[in-house]
């Protein structure tokens, strides 16, 4: 029988519960946008995201997990842009209540918190959240199928 790596032990992968993951993500990367001529062109919204997630609690009918991503926009000043927090709160592999908070370093007008709930079933999840930056509060529904083969 094959033995799981000590990395995999003490780390968590993929879809483990349990352990730490960490990861980070350059997005929009490439050349600088031209659209009338050489001299109006500007760079791409390139951003560097770095994240890690823990969950310091998992049972059989219980998982928490604490995660937290840092954002910065290369092409803009050398202080990061948003640092964004949030924990989940897993009940019986069905109900999943989560809460989050991003703080925009800019100042504090830009922060704001988040929360959701969610249902999770053998092949799919329902799940549905609610979030309040600046003047626009904004509800998000989604509906995810998943089927795996071997």
């Amino acid at each position: 029988e094959r033995q799981p790596s000590p990395i995999n032990q003490q780390w968590g992968s993929g879809h483990s519960s349990s352990g730490v993951s960490a990861g980070v993500s350059l997005l929009h990367l490439g050349p600088k946008v031209t659209i009338a001529d050489a001299e109006q062109a500007f760079p791409p919204p390139s951003l560097l995201l770095a994240g890690v997630s823990w969950f310091p609690v998992t049972s059989n009918w219980l998982h928490l997990r604490l995660a937290a991503e840092l954002e910065k926009q290369l092409a803009e000043s050398s202080q990061l842009d948003h640092i964004r927090s949030g924990a989940e709160l897993q009940y019986s592999r069905l109900l999943v209540l989560r809460g989050g908070y991003v703080l925009d370093t800019d100042g504090y007008r830009n922060s704001y918190p988040s929360w959701g709930a969610g249902l999770l079933f053998k092949y799919g999840s329902i799940n549905v959240s609610r979030y309040n930056a600046s003047l626009m509060s904004s509800w998000h529904f989604d509906l995810r199928f998943s089927l795996e083969l071997s």
